[in-house]
């Protein structure tokens, strides 16, 4: 996997109370959430929603089982889940979609409906799952939009931005640790803006 911000946050930190991640969709991928919760931290992520072309049913409409190696659909037909040489899951539906009353908003394919899984869907499903709790948005409408504040602050220091020397790199990653943690930068630390 191609090294990510992310990564290089983790990295480099070297507090063992920095347990959380925001991020938004761009982070969202199955691969970086799992490196998150395999170093132990939170991932107050968020993941694209799967998709759903025309407006027709998702993914999420279904009632999926990778363990189970089950598959329903909206109007309660169930079918196998076949697992691939590649990794992902398909579910085919194909004659359980004749004459169904929900077919029209759920595929106009002559064979039916048929769904294509990820290779990590049961990851991706969880992290889907949590953020549409409002406890969950309320979290991460509080902290991230301060985080996204801080890097363009960090960012408009010509040093710091330019990242020109290794005291300007450590100084742009502690600061951004105390923004997480909820601390305020310390005085001694604050500079002014030069003017343009």
């Amino acid at each position: 996997m191609t090294k990510t911000p992310v990564a290089d946050l983790l990295a480099i930190s070297d507090d063992s109370s920095t347990r959380e991640v925001f991020g938004d969709a761009s982070y969202g991928i199955a691969d970086v959430l799992e490196m998150l919760e395999s170093a132990g931290v939170e991932a107050t992520v968020k993941v694209q929603p799967p998709p759903a072309r025309g407006g027709m049913l998702s993914h999420e409409n279904f009632s999926i089982d990778v363990k189970s190696a089950e598959a329903s659909c909206p109007a309660g037909a169930r079918v196998a889940l076949r697992l691939l040489t590649n990794g992902l899951h398909i579910a085919e539906f194909g004659k359980n979609c004749d004459g169904c009353a929900l077919r029209s908003k759920c595929t106009d394919s002559k064979i039916g409906r048929t769904l294509k899984l990820h290779q990590k869907h049961e990851l991706l499903s969880k992290h889907r799952k949590r953020q549409r709790d409002e406890i969950w948005k309320t979290h991460y409408r509080k902290v991230r939009p301060r985080v996204e504040r801080k890097i363009a602050h960090l960012m408009r220091r010509s040093t710091v931005g330019r990242a020109t020397s290794s005291r300007a790199r450590e100084r742009t990653r502690q600061a951004g640790f105390r923004v997480a943690r909820g601390e305020r930068e310390p005085r001694a630390t604050r500079r002014a803006r030069r003017p343009n």
